[in-house]
């Protein structure tokens, strides 16, 4: 089975917690959120309740970190964040199917204005 894009969203909300449904579908899940934080770090990240793994974090434009998780819970479910103390800045949420061998690598790039986007092999 190869890759397949499942959906995706972006918020911005400008606050230290946030919480938003969000829905995956197929199978051999794989779910990524990268956050973009004014300083610091997430306290929280979850998924349906389920804790997500840290894939990858750096302070090139505040703190900038990805999270995913494998597998997730198939539907709609809420994902949320709890910061440190400082305001989320941005998220992206995006979900793929067709990855039974989970990932490869991610090239996650950041830029000045708290834009992410990142790239995915298997």
């Amino acid at each position: 089975m190869a890759i397949a894009f499942d959906n995706a969203t972006n918020s911005q909300p400008g606050m230290t917690s946030w919480s938003q449904s969000y829905t995956t579908s197929g199978t051999d899940r794989i779910l990524f959120v990268d956050v973009l934080i004014a300083g610091w770090t997430l306290t929280t990240m979850t998924y349906n309740g389920s804790p997500m793994t840290l894939l990858d974090s750096s302070s090139t434009f505040g703190v900038a970190e990805t999270y995913y998780l494998l597998n997730p819970s198939s539907g709609a479910n809420t994902i949320s964040l709890v910061s440190s103390g400082l305001p989320i800045l941005d998220f992206n949420i995006s979900s793929y199917n067709g990855c039974p061998g989970g990932i490869g690598s991610l090239n996650k790039t950041t830029t000045a204005g708290s834009s992410i986007s990142n790239s995915l092999t298997t």
